[in-house]
């Protein structure tokens, strides 16, 4: 509690005030006793974003008061009394209230009070576990956490598909998985100010004795394929399947052996051996990375950079695909129909390239599609108007010429018959040029760039 200055008045101050006071008239009021604030104080001292405090306040011989915010804003007090009173404020930020307090003969008394306003905290994920982190085949485990300041939460298992969490507690809780291969489970805590915090907790499946299953390439491209490699031993049977239950494999007779496989998405594979002792189970993935098909541009000559061109796509088990043109700008499909089959107008940098990303789930692959680029000026359009007039040599008509070009630096236009205009006025990029003609005319627009980069277009007039 902060302790408020008093204003101390000596007693022979007083007897004097008193004399004046006996004189009577209008020196009264300014005799009277002036304001003093007593106390001002707040609720609590800092407040986060959207949080509210109350400002409290007891004052001696003060017929007014009132608090202004740092900008000098009035805070609305409402029928709060002047002697004592509270009232609530919201500040946006970290803010300094004044109050003054008001007596008789215009004598103030003021006093003043900061509030802090937090920002919003950063989520922080103290802990997360998997409990039992090592659990035979479709075992189940716990996934725990500890967060603090947490707007929402989601997990990832090991193929980057969500976890259910709904109805989960954010600052302190759980949820249970099944899981079947050796996995990464990966928790994202965002915050209300959008900062995220991340952390991973791995549970692997316990090693199964006298059985394995591996895949001879665990990652393989669309269309490729591998071997599954399994043995068991104390088996008198064997079946090797799909986690979708498709039999690969079904024997009594064997004990090691390798299977063909060319799936076209990821797939989880299961051995499965029984035996006198049990029946024991084993699981391999096999990821599939997906495939361009094709990447082409669909503007077959050089361009200027800037220019936009239409770049086309198809593609093999791929969820989404990204194109980049090196230079800032990025595109992402919004379905999986589209990055199965799409295209987008791109505007080419200076890199000259096009960067293809296809993904599903954590893997992905790129290509790379090279733009040839031009250094000539682009023509984007030369015009003539009117193209068709009734002129003669005796009476001449008008004719505007416009034009629309991309890096030139000059242009040059020969008109047949006519010879070269006057173009020195005219601008290179965006202009237009009026002339007269006396029959029918064609006009030859060359725009130069930079050491000999040129390009030329043609347009006529028709004289009936």
């Amino acid at each position: 509690m902060r302790i408020l200055s008093r204003l101390i008045v000596p007693l022979g101050a007083l007897a004097l005030a008193s004399v004046f006071a006996a004189c009577g008239g209008d020196d009264d009021e300014k005799d009277a006793t002036p304001p003093t604030i007593l106390s001002f104080t707040l609720s609590q001292d800092a407040i986060g974003i959207g949080g509210s405090v109350d400002l409290s306040w007891e004052t001696k011989s003060a017929k007014q008061v009132i608090i202004t915010d740092a900008r000098g804003d009035a805070v609305p007090l409402g029928d709060a009394a002047a002697a004592q009173g509270t009232v609530t404020v919201t500040p946006a930020a970290t803010t300094t209230y004044r109050l003054e307090a008001r007596g008789p003969g215009g004598r103030t008394h003021s006093d003043h009070l900061m509030i802090t306003v937090l920002p919003e905290p950063a989520p922080k994920i103290v802990s997360f576990s998997a409990s039992p982190d090592l659990i035979a085949f479709e075992g189940t485990t716990t996934l725990s956490w500890e967060i603090t300041d947490a707007a929402s939460i989601a997990i990832e298992d090991g193929f980057g598909r969500p976890v259910n969490v709904d109805g989960a507690a954010l600052d302190v809780g759980e949820v249970q998985v099944t899981v079947k291969v050796d996995s990464t489970f990966r928790l994202i805590a965002t915050g209300r100010g959008g900062d995220r915090d991340v952390k991973e907790a791995t549970v692997q499946i316990a090693a199964k004795p006298n059985v394995s299953l591996r895949a001879e390439t665990s990652q393989i491209p669309y269309g490729g394929s591998t071997d599954l490699i399994w043995s068991a031993t104390g088996a008198t049977r064997v079946i090797v399947a799909t986690e979708d239950g498709e039999t690969l494999l079904n024997t009594g007779d064997s004990t090691s052996g390798a299977i063909f496989v060319q799936p076209d998405v990821a797939t989880i594979y299961v051995i499965t051996a029984e035996g006198t002792g049990g029946t024991v189970s084993a699981a391999t993935a096999v990821h599939v990375i997906p495939k361009f098909e094709s990447l082409v541009s669909l503007t077959e000559e050089a361009v200027r950079p800037g220019t936009e061109v239409e770049i086309a796509w198809v593609t093999l088990g791929a969820e989404s695909v990204t194109i980049s043109n090196q230079g800032g700008f990025t595109y992402e499909t919004a379905s999986a129909a589209e990055a199965a089959n799409g295209s987008v107008s791109v505007p080419v940098s200076l890199a000259g390239s096009i960067i293809a990303t296809a993904r599903v789930g954590r893997v992905e692959t790129s290509q790379r599609l090279t733009i040839p680029l031009s250094s000539n000026p682009a023509i984007h359009s030369f015009k003539v108007s009117p193209t068709l007039v009734g002129a003669t040599p005796s009476d001449p008509w008008p004719v505007t010429l416009s034009w629309e070009i991309d890096g030139a630096a000059r242009i040059v236009i020969e008109a047949t018959p006519g010879g070269l205009l006057d173009t020195t006025e005219v601008s290179p990029r965006i202009g237009s040029l009026t002339v007269d003609v006396e029959e029918t005319t064609s006009f030859k627009l060359t725009a130069y760039g930079t050491g000999s980069a040129k390009s030329e277009s043609v347009v006529e007039v028709q004289a009936q």
